[in-house]
């Protein structure tokens, strides 16, 4: 089994933007221990040009991206060999699984810039998700904060952050911590499992513990345009409240 740790700069964050700079890191076992044992990162030319906000993140230019291939350029000169695709045709069989932090993000954007559905494991292992039910401590889930709150460090340790490989590298160092205590199964489980979140995020109550929602907070909550997470932590808590657990 690999596991292959995705990373994506893009354009913007809207569905017309693109991939402008991809990375791959690969995870596999070496004497029953999970390591990162390849890396690969390159440009890519999207078809819209680069929002001022995702440039003042990434701080790549469209002019730096003159040069760079496209994404259908990519696939038919390298394909997507992490996951087994030697053509656009379609993917090999593998055991390969989908890893990212915020996986859906780079799912969603791998799809807008032209890689279809199929070329990429069903499989995902998320671990922003992940980190919610294993470290519901932790004062953030972003990757830097993770990195710091589980003292792990990446090799190299001194790339910029908000670039591709940089960020992949981190969330497979998280990643590898996280393999140290559940198992590969157990996170792509956990991806899809919804989260009993412990701090409110939003409106007057943000910072609040869910625990101290009243009742009436808490239906109000199930009765509007939630999501998952949210609606299934005030499901818990009302049923706590009311006895109806």
């Amino acid at each position: 089994m690999q596991l292959i740790v995705v990373d994506t700069e893009t354009s913007g964050l809207e569905e017309t933007d693109q991939v402008c700079e991809l990375a791959f890191v690969t995870i596999s076992t070496k004497k029953d221990k999970w390591q990162v044992t390849s890396a690969w990162s390159n440009l890519i030319k999207p078809s819209c040009p680069i929002s001022i906000p995702a440039r003042a993140t990434h701080h790549i230019s469209d002019d730096e991206l003159e040069g760079a291939p496209s994404m259908t350029t990519l696939l038919l000169k390298r394909g997507l060999p992490e996951f087994g695709v030697t053509s656009v045709g379609g993917p090999l069989i593998t055991d390969s699984i989908f890893c990212a932090h915020n996986a859906a993000f780079d799912r969603r954007m791998l799809v807008q810039s032209g890689i279809h559905p199929s070329l990429l494991p069903e499989r995902t292992i998320c671990t922003w998700r992940c980190a919610l039910h294993l470290y519901p401590d932790s004062p953030g889930h972003s990757n830097q904060v993770l990195r710091y709150f589980l003292n792990v460090e990446p090799e190299p340790c001194d790339l910029p952050p908000h670039r591709a490989l940089p960020d992949a590298l981190v969330t497979a160092t998280v990643l590898c911590r996280m393999l140290e205590v559940e198992s590969a199964e157990r996170l792509v489980e956990l991806t899809s499992t919804p989260v009993l979140l412990s701090r409110v995020n939003f409106g007057q109550h943000r910072g609040k513990y869910w625990r101290d929602l009243d009742v009436g907070m808490l239906r109000w909550v199930l009765s509007r345009d939630f999501k998952e997470d949210e609606k299934y932590t005030a499901r818990y808590w009302l049923n706590e409240k009311t006895g109806n657990g």
